[in-house]
């Protein structure tokens, strides 16, 4: 969820669209691109070239609007990358940041506290250090899971686990989506790594997601913002002061100050494609096969091959437990007939951002879910 920040250092809510809220083969992948080191010999800091195709309107000369396809430069850091070979016993960790439009920085005190595993942070296309297209029509979520699929492909991983913070999540989740109509790779023939119809890479075919870790994500966009909005209004009423400062201490972030990163990733936000008011229209959809069972006249089936999943959240977080937790249980219970390992926790004392108000905890909590994943 896209957050704003002034000078004064409070955060400004863009949460509402309405009113006053708003591993691999590593060294190959080295010769291939060119790295700059970073801040220690623990870090890594590249680009990576990912294309995304959009359409121009349809012209005197053309009925049809004409695909374009345009390069963009996707800037990704991992930490211990010395841990990303295939036969670490401890897979790499992907996590993606919120927004739209905030890139990692406010993520990267994460790695403070996981040092026996890969971590690798990206800032999305349209902020950050990656490239920012000035042509709305160059940005969707599929064009956004289309760069992760990119990259994951670049590293080569073939077994990852993803953690997707607030609108991150989403990402995450329409990665993993994707794959489960994949027929698992003892089932391919041929270049198992080639793309689908439609154009979406089947990485599913040869790599495994391991688990996905939804954290603070909103399982329905325009009803977290209706529901951030009321309790703002609720706190005018009880004639609060300032509704909008109260709001932003008890359920964005309850630091006393801003926290230096979350700063450093507002200071570099984008502003072309950003806020939810870009991607109001999101309900997440149940994974299963329904959909397909109509067109075909089959009965529906379920996904036997969901990821051990992780939902998590602060104790006063606007992303409320039914739209951050509830809900997405019940999807993956559904589409698994109720075999989908499915775990809740909620951050005691927190609020959206708990990896900034208590790291500690934040990565105790994860850490203690992901080791029963690889």
């Amino acid at each position: 969820i896209d957050l704003s920040i002034d000078r004064s250092q409070l955060l400004t809510p863009d949460l509402l669209t309405m009113g006053r809220i708003r591993s691999g083969n590593f060294g190959g992948m080295l010769r291939h691109c060119q790295h700059q080191p970073g801040p220690s010999s623990n870090t890594l800091s590249s680009i990576l070239s990912v294309n995304r195709t959009h359409f121009s309107p349809a012209s005197s000369s053309s009925i049809e609007p004409t695909p374009i396809t345009v390069a963009y430069n996707l800037a990704y850091t991992i930490e211990n990358p010395k841990y990303l070979s295939h036969s670490y016993r401890k897979k790499p960790l992907i996590i993606l940041h919120g927004g739209p439009g905030i890139p990692s920085d406010y993520l990267y005190p994460i790695s403070k506290h996981i040092k026996d595993r890969a971590v690798i942070y990206y800032d999305q296309i349209g902020c950050g250090k990656s490239s920012e297209p000035s042509d709305i029509k160059a940005y969707s979520i599929e064009n956004s899971v289309n760069d992760l699929e990119q990259l994951i492909r670049h590293l080569n991983l073939k077994s990852f686990h993803l953690l997707g913070h607030s609108f991150g999540g989403i990402i995450a989740y329409e990665l993993v989506k994707r794959g489960l109509k994949v027929a698992p790779q003892s089932e391919v023939t041929g270049n198992a790594d080639m793309s689908c119809a439609m154009g979406t890479p089947s990485i599913f075919r040869t790599r495994k997601c391991l688990s996905l870790t939804l954290s603070s994500t909103p399982f329905n966009v325009r009803q977290v913002d209706e529901e951030s909005e009321r309790l703002r209004q609720t706190m005018e009423s009880e004639n609060e002061t300032s509704a909008l400062t109260s709001f932003q201490k008890i359920h964005v972030c309850r630091t006393p100050d801003t926290p230096r990163p979350l700063q450093e990733a507002f200071s570099k936000r984008g502003r072309v494609w950003h806020g939810t008011e870009v991607i109001h229209y999101y309900v997440a959809q149940d994974p299963d096969t329904a959909d397909d069972a109509a067109n075909n006249g089959a009965e529906t089936s379920t996904c036997s091959n969901i990821p051990a999943i992780f939902l998590t959240r602060g104790e006063f977080d606007f992303v409320s437990a039914r739209h951050s937790q509830e809900s997405w249980k019940e999807l993956f219970e559904h589409a698994s007939a109720g075999t989908a390992c499915c775990k809740t926790s909620t951050l005691a004392g927190c609020a959206h951002y708990g990896m900034l108000e208590d790291g500690a905890q934040y990565a105790r909590t994860l850490e203690s879910f992901l080791p029963e994943c690889g």
